[in-house]
């Protein structure tokens, strides 16, 4: 006997489009299933989890919020599928406040116990940094899952507390990638590089974040070799992995190793994040290159890096040390015209100290007149 098809209603699709929306990437998605959400007359408790959910995974978790609101106005009863993602959604939006609201929503329903909401809340408080009602709820909990282990060595890392993260981590029967991950990772943060290797080389099995923390613990620390040697070694790499080794280059003052690396990150189609192309011209300016500067911000322009301000004090920094007074004042013009970046004082100052250093005290002191804000002392210390 042939099976007959399932009934597709409305109400299904929507439902399916919500889910999907949770897991799709493109906003307009979720766009359009609002859109349907809020046509709806009456929806029922699972249309409003669907969209609860989608919202706190996406871009706008805040936006989960008055949609729970509007679910208790309706006289709709959260259960075990809601709370979860209200609290995520009061985590990613950082509304502490309100998720203490849903704590006490929580108990009242009686889902206190429910290992999954009881997580959700260890991670809100830690997150927060209330690790006494984090450490409570932990405590109190029978039935705790890795992800409330893993939540409570997050929130001491984030405190610096390694000592107690340590405790944790060490009491675990079950530890995942996330787990381990986390110890390196803060370990590396607080400069003890050695005993995050010492748990990297313990790691049952590693991931390209383990690799990136690792590899950013000895960027940190400023060890060129083993950062390099580490980098060789990584099955895979990702755009962190490239950047970290890039800062590392030009943070210790290694401008051969950078530009080799820089022009492989080009071959490759690497974005180069603009954090590290300002360290780069920083670095270009301070050291005898072979390379004028002017030249290689356009090649890291061509490379896709948006430059910032910070860029700028650094590319006319690089100028008035290499004595390039023409290129310093065509940087200068170009800002606003060209990136819309308003030059502040420590613009101003670095091309005044540029004209001062070139000898041309009468057009450094016209610069001084044109500036659109009141000169300190940094930018008229190269004419003092």
């Amino acid at each position: 006997m042939p099976r007959s098809s399932p009934t597709i209603t409305p109400l299904f699709t929507l439902r399916l489009g919500l889910s999907l929306s949770a897991l799709s990437p493109f906003p307009t998605f979720l766009a359009y299933a609002k859109t349907i959400f809020h046509h709806l007359q009456n929806p029922p408790p699972s249309l409003f989890n669907s969209l609860i959910r989608a919202l706190s995974s996406g871009k706008t978790p805040l936006e989960a919020l008055p949609l729970y609101h509007t679910m208790l106005q309706s006289g709709l009863k959260p259960d075990h599928m809601t709370y979860p993602f209200v609290i995520k959604a009061c985590n990613e939006s950082s509304v502490t406040w309100f998720g203490l609201l849903v704590h006490t929503h929580v108990v009242k329903s009686g889902f206190e116990c429910d290992s999954y909401i009881v997580s959700s809340l260890i991670h809100l408080y830690a997150n927060g940094k209330d690790l006494g009602a984090a450490k409570q709820l932990f405590n109190l909990c029978s039935d705790r899952d890795v992800v409330s282990w893993n939540a409570m060595i997050d929130g001491y890392v984030k405190r610096g507390e390694m000592g107690h993260a340590r405790m944790v981590f060490d009491r675990m029967v079950c530890r995942d990638v996330i787990s381990w991950n986390t110890m390196i990772n803060g370990y590396a943060i607080v400069g003890k590089i050695d005993e995050a290797k010492r748990l990297f080389d313990e790691m049952p099995e590693r991931n390209l974040v383990s690799w990136n923390s690792m590899l950013s613990g000895f960027v940190k620390c400023g060890n060129v070799e083993e950062a390099f040697g580490l980098f060789s070694e990584m099955p895979c790499r990702d755009v962190v992995s490239w950047n970290s080794m890039l800062a590392c280059y030009a943070q210790c003052g290694k401008p051969n190793e950078a530009l080799a690396l820089f022009d492989q990150m080009r071959l490759w189609a690497i974005e180069v994040n603009s954090i590290v192309g300002t360290a780069l011209v920083d670095m270009h300016g301070h050291t005898a290159m072979s390379k004028k500067p002017n030249n290689f911000f356009k090649e890291m322009k061509e490379a896709g890096v948006e430059p910032n301000d910070i860029t700028f004090v650094a590319m006319l920094s690089a100028c008035s040390h290499a004595g390039m007074v023409d290129e310093g004042q065509k940087l200068l013009d170009c800002m606003s015209s060209s990136y819309g970046i308003e030059p502040k004082v420590e613009h101003y100052g670095c091309v005044i100290d540029l004209l001062a250093r070139a000898g041309l005290l009468e057009e450094a002191m016209e610069l001084i007149g044109t500036m659109p804000m009141e000169p300190n002392p940094c930018a008229v210390g190269g004419i003092a």
